[in-house]
């Protein structure tokens, strides 16, 4: 945290501090969103793949109807 005896008297030397402090918020948003997407895609990963798993599954078994071997024909 600075303190007003840290801070430059000279007004040119402010707004140059000012800048790289946006410059430097900028950055930190834009990683913030970086590792919000690489977590969605973890997560996108790691269940979207496991809840593919879990309804071929039950495709397989004959839930829902489908997989049954009747193919929509009266047996």
């Amino acid at each position: 945290m600075l303190n007003a005896v840290d801070l430059p008297d000279d007004i040119a030397a402010l707004k140059a501090m000012l800048i790289a402090a946006e410059a430097r918020e900028v950055r930190k948003d834009e990683r913030i969103e970086r590792l919000e997407r690489l977590v969605a895609a973890f997560k996108q990963a790691a269940f979207g793949r496991k809840s593919e798993k879990t309804e071929s599954r039950s495709i397989r078994s004959g839930a829902g109807g489908f997989g049954n071997g009747h193919c929509g024909r009266p047996g």
